[in-house]
């Protein structure tokens, strides 16, 4: 499945199937030894996917590397984001007060998101982001330790997986510690399919913890 997303192309949605895939794996009791050897294989295989990624897709990962190196092309985007998140402080600008470093941004609602709250309320509702991202990890896997059995714990893990990884790539990549994705912001990012994805897989949660 991983291979399928992303020629489709779709980098973003494909690296998250697969750290979701690899947290099974892991949870399901799977031998240290196998691990170890899927970690070797895909070390392996990595000059395989660079092959088979579309330009852009390498061009968001060399921008990434080197922001600097096209400042004013592929780099400004993350400049752009950069300097807002910096000019937010600590109580940021508030709501639309004063003209957004992000106005340029055709994606600053969806994939930016976290950067325009940083910006315009500053670093207090930043944090304040990711301590309820932290409370849905950690009544997820709450849930998934309190599982009756090996199927409860493996859906609710996944569920779990599913609304957090894709708030920490969104975060990475606002902090410019991972490539540009178009990853949502679990709950924030604007968007209505993305909005009753995750509200479906919170409602799942919610009759995992019942049963």
């Amino acid at each position: 499945p991983f291979i399928i997303i992303v020629t489709q192309p779709d980098l973003g949605t494909s690296i998250l199937l697969l750290a979701n895939g690899v947290s099974l794996i892991i949870i399901s009791g799977i031998s240290l030894w196998f691990i170890i050897l899927g970690l070797l294989l895909f070390l392996i295989s990595i000059p395989v996917i660079w092959s088979i990624l579309f330009d852009y897709q390498k061009q968001r990962i060399l921008t990434f590397l080197n922001p600097e190196g096209d400042p004013l092309g592929s780099g400004f985007t993350l400049r752009q984001v950069e300097l807002a998140m910096s000019s937010g402080g600590v109580f940021g600008h508030g709501l639309e007060k004063t003209e957004s470093l992000l106005q340029t941004l055709s994606t600053r609602e969806s994939d930016f998101i976290y950067a325009a709250i940083a910006e315009q309320f500053g670093l207090i509702a930043a944090l304040l982001v990711i301590l309820l991202i932290a409370i849905i990890f950690w009544r997820g896997i709450s849930i998934a330790q309190n599982s009756r059995d090996i199927h409860g714990k493996l859906l609710a893990t996944s569920l779990t997986g599913l609304l957090v990884v894709p708030a920490i790539m969104h975060i990475a990549v606002n902090l410019r510690l991972f490539p540009a994705t178009g990853i949502p912001l679990t709950f924030v990012s604007s968007g209505g399919t993305a909005l009753m994805a995750s509200a479906t897989e919170m409602g799942l949660h919610l009759v995992c913890s019942m049963v």
